[in-house]
């Protein structure tokens, strides 16, 4: 887990890096992942737990020292349930970081899952 971080803080060597997910044992796995690699990079990466259907409004991922320049999402689009409040977190990001950008990589697992997700984004204004 974290293969997508991990490899973009090996290869664009961005200044630091914040690995997220809400599931308590993701989280210990990518501590893990993390520890095991942290040696082929120098950003400073963390793992932060980020629940998308909590309230985030005092999460230590928008805290007003940190500096999003992007989001790399990877394989998010998979219940068309948490699709909307993704976008709202994405939304968040975006607006919270004027200069913030996103990249979300998607297998399409249900089409349907994947239009309303389409229907999110535009609702938002996020253009892809």
């Amino acid at each position: 887990m974290g293969l997508t971080g991990m490899a973009v803080c090996t290869t664009c060597s961005p200044e630091a890096y914040c690995f997220t997910d809400c599931h308590s044992l993701v989280l210990q796995k990518l501590k893990e992942n993390l520890d095991i690699n942290k040696g082929n990079f120098s950003a400073s990466a963390v793992v932060s737990e980020l629940d998308w259907s909590a309230d985030n409004g005092d999460n230590k991922v928008w805290d007003s020292s940190n500096s999003i320049d992007c989001v790399v999402a990877t394989d998010v689009v998979y219940d068309a349930g948490l699709t909307e409040a993704f976008v709202k977190v994405l939304v968040k990001t975006l607006r919270t970081y004027k200069t913030s950008l996103a990249y979300v990589a998607s297998t399409i697992r249900n089409i349907e899952t994947y239009k309303h997700f389409c229907t999110c984004l535009e609702a938002a204004g996020i253009t892809r």
